[in-house]
């Protein structure tokens, strides 16, 4: 578990409101601190998760170390990243509550990593429902750490989060895919009839139904979604300005991912490559 070398600073990232986590120290204090702190830590743990050549058991033993030392257990040989998560201020936040939001997130992650390669797709409900293991906890845990409180999420605005996770399905189709993760949701027939199949099969049947056609429906769709749920942000439990640092952040996204996103055409040919050409 390498990867320690990188500094993972929230001034790197490629979107300029995350970016804006650079000044919560000036704003905020320690509690600022904690929040940049752990945003390092995650990114870590992110790209530990994403690499290629460190065994499947390896990266299992990795997280259960992880959430061992959220839960505050302590570690003879921690790595430096492992170092810099104990030494984080958690004297000024809720610790019990920030734990908890951050081992949901590592546990939605553990649960990706056990559906790599095992070609298993996911029906809407269960898609929506690990959408929300993701990036709830993330806005929920910045939350207790700066203002101390719950978010509240309202129904609206769990669907509004829902489509940050959509559109990073359609951005990764290609690349998920060769990971043997199908995220693109799928009705409840369509699951049923990939799942009866083999498994060398499987990746043929997920590339039938997902064609072109379909790939630019679901990213309208996604786009609807978005800018119907979008005004729920005013109604969570969360200062104005953070607020509209949400809004901000949310467009920026879109306006990067969506006019970006398109069909992959290699997608089809690397899951079947027996056919050279498909139909759309």
């Amino acid at each position: 578990m390498q990867k320690e070398a990188i500094n993972y600073t929230p001034g790197r990232d490629k979107y300029l409101s995350a970016r804006v986590l650079e000044v919560l120290p000036s704003l905020f204090g320690e509690r600022g601190k904690f929040v940049v702190g752990l945003y390092q830590y995650l990114r870590w743990v992110d790209d530990v998760i994403d690499e290629g050549q460190i065994p499947y058991l390896e990266k299992s033993h990795f997280l259960q170390r992880q959430m061992s030392l959220i839960k505050g257990g302590q570690s003879r040989d921690a790595t430096e990243m492992e170092r810099h998560l104990t030494q984080l201020p958690w004297r000024v936040v809720p610790q019990d509550q920030v734990r908890t939001q951050i081992n949901i997130l590592l546990h939605a992650i553990e649960e990706d990593m056990e559906r790599a390669n095992h070609l298993t797709p996911k029906k809407t409900r269960e898609a929506r429902h690990s959408n929300w293991r993701t990036i709830h906890p993330c806005l929920t845990g910045i939350n207790l750490i700066l203002n101390g409180r719950d978010i509240k999420a309202t129904t609206d605005f769990m669907s509004f989060i829902d489509t940050f996770n959509d559109i990073a399905s359609l951005s990764d189709l290609e690349e998920d895919a060769q990971l043997g993760l199908f995220n693109l949701p799928l009705s409840f027939d369509e699951v049923r009839s990939i799942q009866e199949l083999p498994e060398q099969e499987r990746r043929q049947a997920y590339s039938r139904l997902i064609s072109e056609d379909r790939f630019y429906k679901e990213k309208s769709r996604v786009w609807g979604k978005f800018l119907k749920h979008i005004p729920s942000v005013n109604k969570v439990n969360m200062p104005a300005w953070q607020k509209f640092l949400v809004i901000c952040y949310a467009y920026e996204v879109y306006a990067k991912w969506h006019l970006r996103v398109k069909y992959p055409n290699s997608f089809r040919a690397q899951l079947e490559p027996d056919l050279p050409s498909h139909p759309r």
